[in-house]
């Protein structure tokens, strides 16, 4: 049985990955104060990931935010910063 992997994990072509990782479409809700919660990852070629659970959210430095999600029963780190989402 094959596992379906997210993306960066599987033997496709990597992304190109910046300091803070790689960057990707989100979509996200608000809550009354603001903070964006993220639902589903949109990649360029045009797959989509919806994420399962958000584990941990904690602000950084730079007003950005750090979140720890389950998607597809696996553990991922995002990072959104500066009105961009990153997959660490």
């Amino acid at each position: 049985m094959e596992t379906d992997y997210i993306p960066y994990l599987s033997k496709q072509k990597k992304p190109s990955r910046t300091s803070e990782g790689i960057a990707v479409t989100m979509t996200v809700v608000f809550n009354e104060s603001g903070k964006p919660t993220p639902i589903c990852i949109h990649w360029k070629d045009g797959r989509q990931y919806n994420i399962d659970m958000v584990l941990e959210m904690k602000p950084i430095v730079h007003d950005g935010i750090y979140y720890v999600v389950e998607i597809k029963g696996q553990c991922r780190k995002l990072h959104f910063v500066n009105n961009t989402w990153f997959i660490l």
